[in-house]
């Protein structure tokens, strides 16, 4: 497959053969999860429902470190390739995933051991927590392959190998999605299989990703894994800002968890997990466009072409804004419907808290579209100060103040104005950083700014 032209290629021609691929994947990415839920919450039971978003922010604080990692190695990837540094960004990713594989065996470790105690820390019964632990543990036993399923995809993207990233994408969702109907549906196996379903489709994905640089011939060759201490140091501030967001948005889901078991039960929970659910089929499309364009963006950095990032930029914006007012509409006026995939029981009390919940959160689409363009232009341009300020607001600050007050005055439904509000108020702060870069864009290029130099005199090594 013929890698996508990053530096002669149009602007509009890069986004096309970037996005869709990427919004593919990312659809297939949350048709599993829709579909795990549905398994679960109908074929299980609320209890294991409940039990799945109470593990779930655990492994979403694993992958944010994959996530920082992938993601501000594979800016520093994209920019040498433009600056013809083939060597640099070849240790660069030799380097970078065996610091994955790393530090998937250490959280697999610390959760094989101490699994139980976290999730007790958590405040579930004893139900929830026996549930809770028999869904975690396939999924530690693997994680050092689904660390690397979630993080190749960045340097295949690098490449320009979208297609091939669609490819392990689509086969492990599918994988998944059978595996669950065996498993759960034909089987009627608990929800460990559900965990298992997970982990073997994603591992599988892994190994695809893994197989393509072992035996094609890509941009990308694996070798010493030396980089500069610098270049580390730079891989890790990039990577911050996905970090934090997604770091702190899973310890603000433990923390709503808790508050929510406190109001409601686990009804309550299951609830909320409804909606979380519905919400992952969203987000990810546009995170998966936003991201899309990153490695060309950080390429044209590179190689000092602000008129065809300019372009990315406004063609991404301008597609992520339709389809976010789309599906605002779609979220508005089937929220019953949306909800009743998870419900087991039509006029239970979960399809009235879950349908309402939606309603309320509904509107952060009108936003979000822009908050996740924008942090993802950030990191692509090596601006991580950006994507920290944003993101320590929208993840960190609004949420602790929202949490803390909210609830008390709303019961249930202040949790759920918690994921709104915070939205809401970081889009203006987001919007003057984006009209402060973009004046500074140009400036930066002109300047001949480097994020690192090859030259630097201390070098890490992973062997």
């Amino acid at each position: 497959m013929k890698a996508i032209n990053y530096k002669d290629s149009s602007p509009l021609k890069i986004f096309a053969k970037c996005a869709i691929p990427s919004m593919i994947s990312m659809f297939f990415i949350s048709i599993v999860t829709v579909v795990d839920g549905i398994f679960v919450g109908r074929f299980i039971g609320q209890d294991a429902m409940a039990a799945v978003n109470i593990v779930m922010p655990i492994f979403f604080i694993m992958f944010a470190v994959a996530d920082m990692v992938a993601i501000g190695s594979s800016v520093q990837v994209s920019i040498a390739l433009g600056r013809e540094d083939n060597k640099l960004a070849n240790r660069i990713f030799s380097t970078c995933l065996a610091l994955l594989v790393l530090i998937g065996v250490i959280f697999a470790l610390i959760f094989g051991f101490a699994g139980e105690s976290i999730i007790r820390l958590m405040g579930a019964d004893e139900k929830l927590i026996a549930l809770s632990v028999d869904y975690m543990m396939p999924i530690v036993y693997l994680l050092p392959l689904i660390m690397l399923f979630f993080s190749i995809d960045n340097y295949l993207r690098v490449c320009g190998k979208q297609n091939i990233s669609l490819f392990m994408i689509v086969f492990s969702s599918c994988i998944n999605i059978f595996l669950d109907w065996l498993f759960i549906g034909k089987f009627g196996y608990g929800i460990s299989s559900a965990a298992w379903a997970t982990g073997i489709s994603f591992s599988l994905g892994a190994v695809i990703g893994l197989a393509t640089f072992m035996l094609g011939k890509q941009k990308l060759q694996f070798t010493l894994p030396k980089i500069p201490i610098k270049t580390l140091g730079n891989i890790f501030y990039n990577g911050s800002s996905e970090f934090l967001s997604l770091a702190t948005s899973s310890l603000i889901m433990i923390a709503m968890n808790a508050v929510l078991l406190n109001i409601g039960g686990a009804v309550a929970v299951a609830s909320f997990s409804a909606v979380m659910y519905i919400d992952s089929m969203i987000k990810p499309i546009l995170f998966g466009m936003a991201d899309s364009i990153q490695p060309a963006v950080s390429y044209n950095l590179g190689a000092k072409n602000a008129k065809k990032i300019t372009g990315l930029v406004a063609i991404n914006f301008i597609s992520s804004a339709i389809i976010s007012a789309v599906l605002f509409l779609v979220m508005i006026f089937c929220a019953k419907d949306l909800v009743g995939l998870f419900a087991n029981d039509p006029d239970g009390d979960m399809m009235q808290i879950a349908t309402k919940g939606l309603l309320i959160i509904a509107p952060t689409y009108l936003v979000a579209w822009f908050n996740i363009g924008a942090s993802s232009l950030f990191t692509g341009l090596n601006k991580p100060l950006y994507s920290l300020i944003t993101m320590g607001l929208q993840a960190i600050i609004l949420p602790i103040i929202f949490l803390s007050t909210l609830p008390a005055a709303f019961g249930i439904d202040g949790v759920f104005m918690t994921m709104l509000l915070p939205q809401l108020i970081t889009f203006c702060l987001v919007l003057i950083l984006f009209i402060m870069l973009i004046k500074k864009l140009k400036k930066q290029l002109n300047n001949n700014e480097d994020s690192y130099n090859e030259n630097d005199s201390e070098f890490i090594e992973i062997l």
